[in-house]
């Protein structure tokens, strides 16, 4: 049986979703710092660099698809990173069923993700979250 663990990853900035008549939404997530994961997120939306877009999609997950993402610096970003420039993203909009596929939202918008998922994530980048613990779906 597939273990699930509920994750809040590392907060790194802020994410404005912008939406055109006849186009896809497109987000914005600006950087006020970063600590180097590769799982971001702005409640309620997730980010991906590029890395882990591209490990999660050989790994032919379900309960997501990857949206437009542009990433900036914030003025704080630049000035405490004055070399680095953010990482490129994807906007991970996740779709699934926690506990069921592996990248989901709970009722309360936590994104649940399976072992697999997990072992991906932490593969390239994942040390720097709020919480990662074993999901549980009774919320006991």
């Amino acid at each position: 049986m597939t273990e699930y663990y509920s994750v809040e990853p590392e907060v790194a900035g802020r994410a404005t979703v912008e939406r055109r008549a006849g186009s896809r939404p497109t987000l914005t997530y600006v950087f006020d710092g970063w600590r180097g994961d590769a799982l971001l997120e702005s409640y309620p939306h997730f980010v991906v660099t590029e890395q882990l877009a591209t490990e999660l999609d050989r790994a032919r997950l379900d309960g997501y698809e990857f949206g437009p993402a542009t990433t900036e610096a914030s003025e704080t970003f630049r000035r405490l990173y004055p070399d680095q420039t953010p990482p490129s993203c994807r906007w991970l909009r996740v779709d699934g069923e926690p506990g069921r596929d592996d990248v989901g939202t709970d009722a309360d918008g936590v994104l649940v993700v399976s072992e697999d998922a997990l072992d991906r994530i932490e593969r390239v980048g994942f040390d720097n979250y709020g919480s990662c613990t074993r999901y549980d779906p009774d919320g006991e």
